[in-house]
């Protein structure tokens, strides 16, 4: 990475921690259903993990159990304020495929897409991408 490179991750690390402190340093609470959460991680900064707003993340429910909760089979959002969208209404009990799509933000880290079963109490989705 070119020095130009490292100056512009530092900048976006500082405004992305300005603007954390400015919202509340706490995420809100897991409502249960499916959560996602996109990160980035510095490479050349171990152990600095970004959250990334503005990542489209979309989910389908391949294979419902019984007994769930929830109603939604497909859901769609962009992650927020700490990285999180939240989609309490998702059948819990299934299998669902997540993808996330970086693209519209970090370029080079394109779409991701992960199929896991979510218990019913809920689950989170961790997207990371590495810059």
């Amino acid at each position: 990475m070119t020095q130009k490179g490292v100056k512009l991750n530092l900048a976006l690390a500082l405004v992305a921690f300005c603007l954390t402190c400015i919202l509340g340093c706490n995420p809100p609470g897991f409502p249960g259903g499916i959560r996602v959460h996109a990160t980035e991680v510095l490479v050349q900064t171990p152990g600095a993990t970004l959250d990334v707003s503005g990542v489209f993340d979309f989910g389908s429910d391949l294979l419902d159990r019984e007994p769930h909760n929830g109603s939604q089979t497909e859901f769609s959002g962009v992650t927020g304020a700490f990285g999180l969208d939240d989609h309490p209404l998702a059948r819990t009990n299934a299998t669902w495929q997540v993808s996330v799509d970086y693209s519209g933000v970090i370029p080079q880290c394109g779409t991701a897409h992960v199929v896991d079963d979510v218990p019913i109490e809920g689950a989170t989705f961790n997207a990371v991408c590495f810059i």
